[in-house]
């Protein structure tokens, strides 16, 4: 009777946050990362100044005169586990002070949280009154099971200039907000290359994002020109810091009943791509933001679960259609191994760069092709089912090449 009275003690004060679907840390029921990993996500051509394992620490002083300090928040540990991903803190707002800023530098923030208990939390993330993510959910899905959220957002200038930001998390639905790490970085890069964020955190189960996203990133950063993050919500592109990329790498299929998007989101991004951003579709990116009828416009064409889905994984030859196009330019036909998708829906216009043939009904399908919807430009290709089919050196040419051509470059 006294454990039972303890444990819903703590329970009650939400201090105590266990998986209902399973009891042993050691199993992994959340689907962690299997290594911290999260230098391989930060922009290239930065140093990490200071880091905070949220739930076991209140201050932390980084390099030179940068300290990050806990100043609303409740430390907690939940699931047995020792890693940074098995404590959190909680409260209707959490916040921290990140002070010594140096006014003439470019600073990126980044953190994990996640929904751990599944309690259907919503939060949003601001940054001096700035808010920079109005809504999102501290959850990702990885192989159908819920996972953490690791985030990057770009510092506005104002706060940068300030010297001081103060980062809070608020609690929009649910018990509470969520974070379990914060770290800070700055770029150490002379050039100003061109942004990207590759956008991940949800897919079928076969797409396995976290071997593919940092594998898009490898081959994005073999060019010095290009500054590439992986961000694991596709809630960034409802954020106010999407501005700051020059171009965004869609590497998720979201489900909206487990990572909703909603009208704001929506118009955001695409004014985005109006105003002049880049965009890469990958693979079944094309069946993501389902709930949006407006995405057939942005992105040309979309998967429809109506048509039959692709033909059986397998070898076929991608034919390129307009060897002069920027995307294509230098880039033979070429064989590959991938799901050759006869799917596409939509009627917007655009411009098909490469096709391959089906087996199973011989018809010819569309394997990359751009769009300009306003200033913006577009690239969509169904290529790259997993880790393998990305070992292709054609699709390799192809998603650098896109990536550079919607960046402006």
């Amino acid at each position: 009777m006294k454990l039972l009275t303890t444990i819903l003690a703590l329970v009650i004060h939400g201090v105590w946050l266990v998986d209902s679907h399973a009891a042993s840390a050691e199993a992994s029921p959340l689907n962690l990362p299997e290594t911290d990993d999260r230098r391989n996500l930060a922009p290239n051509g930065h140093e990490e100044m200071a880091y905070l394992d949220c739930g076991v620490t209140a201050e932390v002083r980084g390099r030179g005169d940068v300290i990050i300090r806990r100043t609303a928040g409740q430390a907690s540990r939940f699931g047995g586990g020792t890693s940074p991903l098995h404590t959190i803190d909680t409260g209707k707002e959490v916040s921290y002070e990140i002070s010594g800023l140096d006014a003439n530098s470019d600073y990126v923030v980044g953190f994990s949280a996640w929904d751990a208990d599944l309690l259907n939390r919503r939060q949003s993330f601001a940054v001096n009154n700035i808010v920079l993510l109005p809504e999102f959910s501290p959850l990702a899905y990885h192989a159908d099971k819920p996972t953490c959220v690791r985030i990057h957002l770009p510092l506005p200038r104002p706060v940068t200039r300030a010297g001081k930001a103060v980062v809070t998390m608020a609690c929009l639905a649910g018990p509470d907000a969520v974070i379990s790490e914060l770290w800070l970085l700055r770029r150490t890069a002379t050039a100003q290359a061109k942004r990207v964020v590759i956008l991940t955190g949800d897919d079928y189960p076969g797409h396995l994002w976290r071997e593919t996203g940092p594998e898009y990133a490898k081959l994005l950063r073999s060019d010095p020109r290009l500054e590439v993050t992986i961000s694991e919500s596709p809630a960034m592109l409802g954020s106010a810091a999407l501005a700051s990329y020059d171009a965004v790498f869609l590497d998720f299929k979201n489900y909206s009943h487990r990572i909703p998007t909603a009208a704001p989101l929506w118009k955001t991004f695409e004014q985005y791509i109006q105003n002049g951003g880049g965009l890469v579709i990958a693979h079944f990116g094309c069946g993501a933001l389902q709930e949006w009828n407006g995405y057939v416009k942005v992105s040309g064409r979309i998967w429809d679960p109506q048509k039959p889905p692709h033909d059986p994984y397998g070898e076929f030859t991608v034919r390129i259609l307009q060897a002069g196009h920027p995307v294509t330019k230098g880039i033979p036909n070429f064989t590959t191994t991938d799901e050759l998708y006869t799917c596409f829906s939509g009627d917007t216009k655009i411009d098909v760069l490469a096709e391959a043939t089906s087996k199973v009904d011989h018809s010819s399908q569309p394997m990359a092709f751009v769009l300009t919807p306003g200033k913006g430009r577009v690239f969509n290709s169904p290529l790259g089912h997993n880790l393998a089919a990305l070992h292709a050196q054609g699709v390799r040419d192809l998603y650098l090449h896109a990536t550079l051509w919607t960046a402006g470059l």
